[in-house]
């Protein structure tokens, strides 16, 4: 589109200057595309509540953040749509130490036109991307250590970038630093403590410095001599029963673990029921079958307990029971390396059911999908 062609959009954007309307346009994250750090992905949503069809969607971005969206000095229409009208943009010839900000819009289409604008957000292309990684096999967990485990996922551009942990007994007082560790590529990076006192929790963040920037991953906690548990989604869901699943990540130094479910169908914070014990003593997978009621939300978690400090539990996850033609399944194991086939033909089949949708998107948003452009058609 020319400069000509702009200036009606723009002015009507000019006129609506300030009008973010509310759960119309989100504006979304952002990602690197290149490992210079000179190119991004800008993504933004339309609500699922409107027919993509009907509006065209753009980003605006520039140096500095305005009020005004018409005062931003570039403006390009997305490039790209994807799933549950998420629309993204390539922008290019960044400049990796320069922080820039960009807005997600969308303009309907008819006689009469409307602009709606997302939130301003923020980038700097030349940020390092790590990640903290909570430990999740026997080893790495024991009676008095503990490994503190992080991810180096982008280096901003930067020749090299130094990786370290904070870490202390306050998740708001990470007083103590382990020594840096130089790293020219991407991948894992681990540092284990020694001598620590049983049963008592640490908390921990994973750093990563470049020239350009430090940045922090998540403050995760692990506690030696404690058990480690992760709540699935159940890998199978029908309309008056569930399969639900579990992973014992690792034993706290203990040879044997015994690991069960919480549930319940009143709220997050009364899961009145539980499934029987079982015994393990190696980590992996671990599942059990319930009977529920159809066409009802339930939330469930795992719990785990070595006999030496409390119970461990895992994240509550929500699911809700199909009625008698509804039935979901999803096979065990590593989740988001599978193909969803199954799943995508699935839910063509009853997308017109919202309750399979928000399911679906659920699934989505865990990541236990490998191929969310498949649910576009």
């Amino acid at each position: 589109m020319g400069i000509v062609g702009l200036i009606p959009m723009l002015l009507i954007i000019s006129a609506l200057s300030g009008c973010i309307g509310p759960w119309t346009v989100i504006t979304g994250g952002w990602e690197n595309i290149n490992t210079q750090a000179t190119e991004v992905r800008v993504w933004g949503e339309l609500s699922i509540l409107e027919p993509a069809d009907d509006w065209d969607e753009g980003f605006v971005w520039d140096t500095e953040k305005h009020d005004d969206i018409s005062l931003y000095a570039n403006m390009q229409w997305a490039d790209n749509h994807g799933a549950f009208n998420t629309f993204s943009l390539d922008i290019t010839d960044l400049d990796r130490t320069t922080e820039y900000h960009y807005r997600a819009f969308a303009e309907k289409q008819g006689p009469a036109s409307n602009v709606k604008v997302g939130a301003d957000v923020a980038f700097l292309p030349g940020q390092p991307r790590v990640g903290t990684v909570w430990p999740d096999n026997n080893a790495e967990v024991g009676i008095t250590h503990a490994t503190l485990k992080g991810f180096l996922h982008f280096l901003g551009g930067a020749a090299y970038c130094e990786v370290f942990f904070n870490w202390g007994y306050d998740p708001d007082l990470l007083t103590q630093e382990t020594p840096p560790i130089t790293m020219t590529s991407t991948g894992d990076f681990n540092v284990t403590l020694t001598d620590l006192v049983s049963c008592e929790t640490i908390y921990y963040k994973a750093i990563a410095v470049n020239d350009v920037d430090t940045v922090d991953g998540w403050v995760l906690n692990v506690t030696p001599g404690q058990s480690g548990v992760q709540t699935y989604l159940p890998s199978e869901i029908g309309s008056e029963y569930a399969m639900l699943e579990g992973r014992l990540l690792y034993m706290g130094g203990e040879p044997l673990c015994d690991v069960w479910f919480e549930y319940g169908d009143q709220s997050p914070d009364n899961l009145d029921e539980s499934t029987d014990p079982q015994t393990m003593n190696a980590t992996g997978i671990y599942q059990a079958y319930v009977d529920l009621e159809p066409e009802t939300t339930y939330w469930v978690r795992a719990a785990g307990y070595n006999g030496q400090c409390d119970i461990a539990y895992g994240e509550i996850e929500q699911f809700t029971t199909r009625g008698a033609t509804h039935q979901f399944k999803l096979f065990s194991g590593e989740k988001d390396r599978q193909t969803p086939k199954e799943i995508i033909q699935w839910w063509r089949e009853n997308r017109d059911d919202i309750s399979i949708r928000e399911l679906a998107s659920q699934y989505l948003k865990d990541g236990y999908l490998s191929d969310p452009e498949a649910f576009d058609s």
